[in-house]
């Protein structure tokens, strides 16, 4: 499916109407710990299976939300506003890339984190390039992503607790 005309693609992201994805527990931590909130977004649901089993062992972190598509992502993050956000590069409607784009302008406190299998440098700068923070590989998802998340929650806490 083609994504429509960039300059509609605002208004779309914000009308969330016939749009479904899968909702978690949104509770906080223990202690009642303020926790990390994080949307999980990957075409593929095996994918967002095994980021959501590797996250959720921490029990300060919490996927409140997965979204099969980028247009998804954006609405979920928009309404949701986690902490951090995982993309994927290539998802149908909107892709990975195009989706950091709005999500950085319309949920600016957000953390966006790519996990992809796209080891290309084209791919790469084009990701950050959106405003991502980091931009994880497939094959180094088991031993990359809960430090890639612990560095980016440290800084999350640093910012809120000035």
């Amino acid at each position: 499916m083609k994504p429509p005309p960039w300059h509609d693609l605002e208004k779309i992201a914000t009308d969330s109407h016939g749009v479904s994805s899968t909702w978690f527990d949104m509770a906080d931590g223990p202690n009642n710990e303020k926790a990390l909130s994080i949307l999980v977004a990957h075409d593929f649901p095996a994918w967002r299976v095994r980021l959501r089993s590797i996250l959720q062992a921490r029990s300060k972190w919490r996927v409140i939300c997965e979204a099969c598509d980028g247009l998804q992502a954006v609405q979920r993050t928009i309404e949701l506003r986690p902490d951090i956000v995982l993309l994927d590069i290539q998802m149908p409607v909107l892709s990975g890339i195009e989706a950091a784009k709005l999500i950085s302008k319309l949920s600016p406190g957000s953390r966006i984190v790519f996990v992809t299998q796209y080891d290309d440098s084209v791919f790469r700068n084009a990701a950050l390039a959106t405003g991502a923070e980091l931009y994880l590989l497939k094959s180094h998802v088991a031993s990359e992503l809960v430090p890639a998340v612990e560095s980016l929650s440290a800084t999350l806490n640093s910012v809120q607790h000035k």
